[in-house]
């Protein structure tokens, strides 16, 4: 049943995302990290989502509103355990759990500097679903 709900918030309020940090020790100039996150208000919200693995920060938007919880996951790992749990109950995102978790294992297979064709095409992929209004 958490499972359902968390995919219910993370169809609505999340992003999987795959990051280009720059980086002036690799060939291509940045590398790759894979992020999984929601933003929210409610506090009890607090405690299911730490306990799944996800690092919590309450930032404060404006003088007179909520303060805003911004709940992140990172590492491929916890990131490939998360999302094949949580792909069956996604709607929404079920592209984007697919191409994050295709993604995750190939570089947990490889374990190469460099980055595969198909990787660089599933970054792109998930940056055009990830684009407001699609």
């Amino acid at each position: 049943m958490i499972l359902e709900y968390v995919a219910g918030l993370f169809d609505g309020e999340g992003s999987i995302s795959i990051l280009r940090h720059k980086s002036k020790q690799t060939n291509r100039g940045f590398f790759l990290a894979p992020r999984v996150s929601l933003s929210n208000t409610d506090r009890r919200l607090e405690d299911l989502l730490e306990k799944l693995g996800f690092k919590i920060r309450w930032l404060k938007n404006g003088d007179n509103s909520k303060p805003i919880a911004k709940y992140e996951m990172e590492g491929m790992n916890s990131i490939l355990t998360f999302m094949e749990r949580l792909k069956p109950y996604l709607i929404l995102k079920q592209e984007q759990a697919n191409l994050i978790i295709e993604f995750c294992i190939s570089r947990l297979n490889r374990r190469a500097y460099r980055y595969t064709e198909r990787e660089l095409e599933i970054v792109d992929r998930l940056s055009r679903l990830n684009k407001r209004g699609l």
